[in-house]
């Protein structure tokens, strides 16, 4: 189970930062703005998500099924994992640390952002997670992509002295889905945002996945449906770590 939080963990950092392409140039003004599509996400104060995750180990024929929360603001990130209706684990990222609770093994995991960059990429930061979480195709804030249109999908293509990130988006009047195609470090993983399309909430996807490729490691797919949405400003995010636990290191090099 360790290495299923270190793995997810990779999955979700890996997701921020990183791969290939191009088609054709549009020659004319953007048809489509990255900027104007992260006001969207950077307008959202406070909100609960909740859904069901569901996490496959092909190479072992293994799958396991929970129940999520997500609760966001402009300073942390909650999340709450249920397996069999029992909490499994709980996380709180700030803009400077990242916690992970395990109650399935009694530990407790902690790494800073610093520990992050300096082991993945310098991009990676509190947005860069938040708009991975909210389904914000640019999850990079703030940064330049190079536009390209091939029929009614638009691609953009970042890159960095680390890494490259490339995105693809179907768009019909409003982002329909979006994917990555993401190599770096050793690593390669496939996500992809679906269901923009929502009764309650048009921008923010309600179906993604990642398929994720370590060497040396356990393979992983993840899939997330989110169910519901709200916007509470009173949100809570209980997070005390119990003294009996294991202190370990979320981040290793």
């Amino acid at each position: 189970m360790k290495q299923l939080y270190s793995i997810l963990f990779g999955c979700c950092v890996m997701a921020m930062i990183i791969s290939c392409g191009g088609s054709k140039s549009l020659k004319s003004k953007s048809e489509f703005s990255p900027e104007a599509f992260e006001d969207f996400f950077l307008s959202i104060d406070h909100i609960e998500m909740s859904g069901k995750l569901r996490i496959s180990l092909p190479d072992d024929g293994m799958s396991y099924s929970s129940t999520v929360t997500t609760r966001m603001n402009s300073d942390s990130i909650w999340i709450l994992g249920k397996f069999i209706g029992f909490e499994a684990f709980r996380a709180l990222v700030t803009h400077d640390s990242i916690q992970v609770i395990n109650r399935l093994n009694k530990e407790y995991m902690k790494a800073s952002w610093k520990e992050v960059q300096n082991k993945y990429s310098k991009d990676l930061e509190f947005f860069s997670l938040r708009n991975l979480l909210l389904g914000n195709p640019f999850i990079v804030q703030g940064k330049k992509y190079e536009l390209f249109k091939n029929q009614n999908v638009y691609e953009f293509d970042y890159s960095s002295s680390e890494a490259k990130l490339f995105i693809d988006i179907l768009y019909e009047k409003t982002i329909v889905e979006s994917s990555w195609l993401i190599e770096g470090k050793g690593m390669t993983i496939e996500s992809g945002y679906l269901k923009y399309n929502n009764n309650n909430l048009k921008n923010i996807p309600y179906f993604r996945y990642y398929i994720a490729n370590f060497p040396n490691a356990q393979n992983i797919n993840i899939e997330l449906e989110i169910k519901n949405f709200s916007f509470d400003d009173n949100l809570k995010l209980p997070f005390e770590v119990p003294s009996r636990y294991t202190v370990l290191p979320l981040v290793t090099f």
